[in-house]
């Protein structure tokens, strides 16, 4: 019971594949005395098992479902398959991919009562194995398949947060270049129409009064933009975490009505009450919302 305790301290600690396999052959040798091991992973759409090992023999790349196998068998019964004597068994014939094997113990890796492959442990030598020894090994062969299940969630979480990384980074150059575009020709309509609203006018003449009221128009409208960009901005950093924020306490005096507080690159609309007893203002990441004080 220690042992299984400690393997499965052991392989839960770790979360890359090849790592995990090499610590899983080194506690076989060790531990249980077997010389070498297999796995055999499950491929339901192909109904079919696939040695996990790059070095294998083609033919170990996709093995038919065939109960008069131990494999087959192992898997079909979800039972462990002991052989003592590989070239002596009465119930199977000696497989050609395994002939330095004189005992084997096959067992089926479960995670949820779901098979998930079979772990097939070889030893060259005759190789006597108690049933308490055999239920450790199925045992191990559970653990295993955990471990492995996790290892394999572990590089997939990796993977996905690589892609969202790559996405915000993306994002965040899409706003910029669109926040640049913007932004030049709106600073060029905000420029004509503070000079043609000047006293002097853009050519030194008079602007119609009608015009002038106009061309407010327009710069508010303009502003009224930049402020848009400049939240769309902020609140871009604010979904990936990059939006420094701070508390601000601000006095509201006077009669109820409507304020406007603007600060890094922040627009709050703020309708003040009269009673509001807060001793300030959180400014958080969010532009455009509104704060009933």
């Amino acid at each position: 019971m220690t042992t299984s305790l400690q393997i499965n301290r052991q392989m839960g600690a770790i979360l890359d594949t090849d790592q995990l396999l090499r610590e899983m052959a080194t506690l076989i040798s060790e531990r249980y005395a077997f010389d070498a091991f297999k796995l055999y992973r499950w491929n339901e759409e192909e109904k079919s098992l696939c040695c996990d090992d790059p070095g294998a023999p083609p033919e170990f790349a996709n093995i038919p479902l065939a109960p008069v196998t131990p494999l087959g068998y192992a898997l079909l019964s979800n039972r462990p398959v002991y052989l003592p004597d590989t070239g002596n068994s009465q119930r199977f014939a000696l497989d050609p991919g395994c002939l330095q094997a004189r005992s084997r113990v096959l067992l089926p890796m479960r995670v949820g009562g779901r098979i998930q492959g079979i772990l097939d442990l070889q030893s060259a030598r005759r190789r006597m194995c108690t049933q308490v020894e055999l239920d450790a090994l199925q045992t191990l062969a559970d653990q295993l398949a955990v471990a492995i299940q996790n290892a394999q969630l572990y590089a997939q979480a990796l993977a996905a947060k690589a892609e969202a990384e790559r996405a915000n980074l993306l994002r965040r150059r899409l706003l910029s270049n669109v926040s640049h575009e913007l932004r030049a020709p709106l600073n060029t309509i905000l420029g004509y129409c503070q000079t043609a609203i000047s006293e002097s006018g853009p050519y030194d003449q008079p602007v119609p009064a009608e015009l002038v009221g106009d061309l407010r128009h327009i710069q508010r409208s303009g502003q009224h933009l930049v402020r848009l960009v400049d939240d769309l901005l902020s609140l871009s950093l604010a979904e990936i975490g990059a939006l420094e924020t701070g508390a601000d306490a601000h006095e509201w005096p006077g009669e109820p009505g409507h304020h406007t507080a603007r600060r890094a690159r922040l627009h709050w609309h703020l309708r003040h009450t009269g009673h509001c007893h807060a001793g300030g203002l959180w400014r958080g990441p969010v532009g455009g919302g509104q704060l009933h004080l």
